[in-house]
């Protein structure tokens, strides 16, 4: 960059000198013309037109040309001119001029001695006809000229040349005035050496100031930026304080000032990140023990009860968070009576888990009272309705079977309705449902009963297995439950509930379960 920076300065400086010294240059020779002009007017204001053509003639000089040639002398002397000369051009040739007044100045010549009257000069064709070139311009077409002109005797002069006009009004002679430049060029050179130099004192100093610009308005701060995004991402998102060294006022100030207020929140939010990571592993440890503890409240063995042979059980529960809401449990209340029940929460989660836990326990310890079926759920529906600030409650399936004569006698309090095998045919075992347990105090619970025979099966679900949805929002609904149940006749109590649970998983592919999955199959021997 500083590369640039100096290029940029040097083309500015030679720019600025070349404009500088053109403009001087033109100034100084428009200048130098009009004071070569002005020396010409004065010269022809002593000048007698009439009798310059007889002064070249005769060559005879009288006491009037004395005076003349005295006052264009002293004119080229204060004048500091090189020569004032007036010549009369040969009116058939141009090349051959006759010399009536000529004053060099031997001061700044180099030639011996002026022109004598009458003294004549012809230039050739091919050589540097500048004397005659002046003179068919002013004397043949009568205008003023002017222009720059070096050579070995005079260096570089301006000659300027004004027609003499004679009383008749014809041009007979010209002045012609050479002003020596050596001064101009002197000043001219000058001119361009100090303007270099100052151009370069300029394009240093530009350079100095603009390198201090740089280190302490842009390397500085972002200096102190990186080495304190290092120490942040190095000590652990603790800050140096060294952007408070930043006091610039621009893009680079207000970024420091970002960073660090950027610093200081992300120590905040990563202070808060690691209380919410050590906060959610606690939770997270407290719901495995919670997912173990409900694991274990619920019974898992197969076969459910070994020494048994007259019927096939098994069930379990897939919650769709660390805990669930749904419930089953099978007990042998005596050698002839087996509790079957499965119930849904509402909600999900701890809230749900806990809910259930209370239901489970109080449907127990009614169930061993060898209360009816009716009265099991009628008692814990109230108790549920006390203090249920909540407003939770529990769909329920209950049924308490006579395992010697096969008598089923049920509840239904607004669960789904069960799958019964029985005379060859899967079927929904409908019944009038009841209200939910946990909904009001007071409620009447009606009993259904329906006899099993020999081979004779019974599935027992919660809704999170009807209402399991694929990723278009599908329901898997009854009927394909119904259409699963028929595929597992020859299947085990476990096999079939593992069937089913295959076909629910395929069905809904890779959607995310958002529901708890809850099955009991029996089959009665």
């Amino acid at each position: 960059m500083p590369a640039y920076v100096i290029l940029f300065c040097a083309l500015v400086a030679f720019a600025i000198c070349y404009i500088g010294y053109t403009e001087f240059e033109n100034l100084s020779d428009t200048e130098y013309t009009k004071f070569s002009n002005q020396f010409a007017y004065t010269a022809l204001s002593y000048i007698d037109a009439d009798k310059l053509v007889d002064y070249a003639r005769t060559r005879q000089a009288d006491e009037e040309w004395k005076a003349v040639n005295e006052r264009l002398r002293y004119l080229t002397d204060i004048g500091y001119l090189a020569e004032i000369a007036v010549v009369i051009p040969d009116p058939d040739n141009y090349n051959s001029y006759t010399y009536v007044f000529d004053t060099i100045n031997t001061t700044i010549s180099t030639m011996a001695s002026p022109h004598p009257l009458g003294a004549t000069n012809t230039e050739s064709n091919s050589g540097d006809n500048t004397i005659h070139d002046k003179l068919m311009l002013v004397i043949g077409l009568g205008i003023n000229h002017s222009e720059f002109i070096e050579d070995e005797y005079f260096g570089a002069y301006i000659m300027s040349g004004i027609p003499i006009t004679n009383s008749q009004g014809e041009n007979v002679a010209a002045v012609l005035v050479k002003k020596p430049m050596n001064e101009q060029m002197f000043l001219r050179q000058r001119y361009l050496r100090s303007t270099i130099i100052a151009s370069i004192v300029i394009t240093l100093f530009i350079v100095v100031l603009y390198i201090f610009m740089v280190i302490f308005k842009i390397l500085r701060p972002l200096r102190f930026i990186t080495f304190e995004t290092s120490h942040f991402a190095e000590h652990g998102g603790t800050l140096s304080g060294v952007l408070k060294k930043v006091h610039n006022k621009d893009e680079f100030g207000i970024l420091a000032h970002s960073i660090e207020k950027m610093s200081e929140d992300m120590t905040k939010y990563i202070s808060a990140i690691t209380s919410m990571a050590a906060e959610k592993e606690r939770i997270s440890t407290e719901l495995n023990v919670a997912t173990e503890i409900q694991a274990n409240m619920l019974p898992t063995d197969y076969p459910a009860f070994p020494d048994r042979n007259d019927f096939d059980l098994f069930a379990s529960m897939t919650p769709a968070k660390e805990v669930g809401g749904d419930l089953y449990n099978y007990l042998l209340l005596d050698d002839d009576h087996l509790l079957l029940t499965v119930g849904d929460v509402s909600g999900k989660g701890v809230p749900a888990a806990l809910f259930m836990v209370i239901t489970k326990t109080l449907l127990t310890s009614h169930a061993v009272q060898h209360l009816s079926p009716s009265e099991i759920l009628e008692t814990t529906n109230n108790q549920l309705c006390e203090n249920n600030t909540s407003s939770m409650f529990v769909t329920c399936w209950l049924g308490i079977l006579t395992l010697s004569t096969g008598e089923l006698r049920f509840v239904n309090a607004a669960h789904p309705h069960a799958i019964i095998y029985s005379d060859g045919e899967f079927k929904y075992l409908e019944t009038k449902a009841n209200l939910m347990l946990g909904g009001m105090e007071g409620t009447v619970y009606d009993e259904h009963i329906v006899t099993l025979k020999h081979g004779d099966r019974l599935l027992i679900y919660t809704d999170g297995v009807t209402e399991a949805t694929d990723e278009n929002n599908v329901l898997f609904a009854e009927e394909r439950l119904l259409e699963s149940a028929k595929k597992t006749l020859a299947l085990n109590a476990k096999d079939t509930v593992k069937s089913i649970t295959e076909d629910i998983n395929e069905f809904i592919g890779k959607a995310d379960q958002f529901d708890d999955l809850t099955m009991l199959d029996f089959i009665y021997n």
